[in-house]
């Protein structure tokens, strides 16, 4: 058996029997273990598809919930946990086989993630960075860069920032088509973090939020920035995501409400929300008419 390390992980899935399949084995391959996996989901037969013997192994523990919520069946699991670290990661994440070999550095001691949170780097199946392409249009496009800056009130671009439009942009700086070092000054990070139990007691949970995920990973690590936490995206801790299809004109408005329930909590710019939304609806607009002409010029 292998050694187990002072991590709990925790995930919330939904009707996600394959997928935790594959994210339970890219653990099982990784060179240290965790000491416990929490999941809570919402079917019974979530981990069907998982060997007995990896549950026994890795110590899973699953939780059904009635509610279909991220962030409530992620506190469900994260108070069912044990360990002094918890790592957050989503369904539809696996991991590399040295994840935890690069990740046990921060759990020696207290003092070493104190006031830190650790983002492992996300890459895309295909290996491009999925913060890759966005990179590529803003270093591309003066009217982008442009845009955000009016939209930050006029204020330089820093690196994974939160707009005073309340718009989470993925910025990195000097990016030539690779990470090839940490970004330590992150104002907002992904779902796939590590962090010391002690933290979630910096945070403040809204009702606003709890319906829907959107902007959920943020709303939490934001809430950390602010009150003085380092956000650090350590690129030798990696996990591999799906390649995500572009977002549509309505999964644009799906996410509008909770991007204004944002903008209210930490007190950015209600006019340049509203300026925001004026733009890039027509942007999506456009881009939604570009793929279906696409789509009908193949047919």
């Amino acid at each position: 058996m292998k050694r187990k390390i002072n991590i709990s992980v925790v995930c919330a899935t939904h009707q996600g029997s394959k997928k935790i399949k594959n994210l339970i084995l890219s653990i099982y391959k990784n060179h240290l273990w965790p000491k416990e996996i929490v999941i809570c989901g919402t079917s019974k037969s979530d981990l069907k598809f998982v060997p007995e013997k990896l549950i026994k192994l890795l110590n899973i523990n699953f939780l059904f919930s009635k509610i279909k919520s991220q962030i409530h069946q992620r506190n469900i699991a994260i108070q069912h946990s044990s360990s002094d670290y918890i790592l957050q990661i989503d369904d539809d994440v696996i991991i590399k086989s040295n994840f935890f070999l690069k990740i046990n550095k921060y759990t020696l001691s207290k003092n070493q993630i104190n006031k830190k949170i650790i983002s492992a780097l996300i890459l895309q199946k295909n290996g491009n960075l999925q913060a890759g392409s966005w990179n590529s249009m803003y270093n591309k496009f003066f009217i982008l860069r442009l845009l955000l800056k009016i939209l930050n009130k006029g204020k330089s671009i820093e690196e994974y920032s939160v707009l005073e439009s309340g718009r989470c942009v993925p910025y990195i700086k000097n990016f030539k088509g690779i990470m090839d070092k940490n970004i330590i000054s992150a104002e907002w990070l992904c779902s796939t973090v590590l962090y010391h139990r002690f933290s979630r007691k910096n945070i403040e949970y809204i009702t606003e939020f709890s319906k829907k995920a959107y902007y959920e990973d943020v709303i939490f690590s934001h809430q950390l920035y602010k009150k003085d936490y380092k956000l650090i995206i350590d690129k030798d801790i990696v996990g591999i995501h799906d390649n995500q299809p572009y977002t549509s004109l309505s999964t644009y408005f799906d996410t509008l409400k909770t991007q204004y329930e944002m903008v209210k909590f930490f007190k950015k710019n209600k006019f340049f929300f509203f300026l925001d939304v004026a733009i890039f609806s027509l942007v999506h607009l456009l881009r939604d008419l570009y793929v279906v002409l696409v789509h009908k010029s193949r047919l």
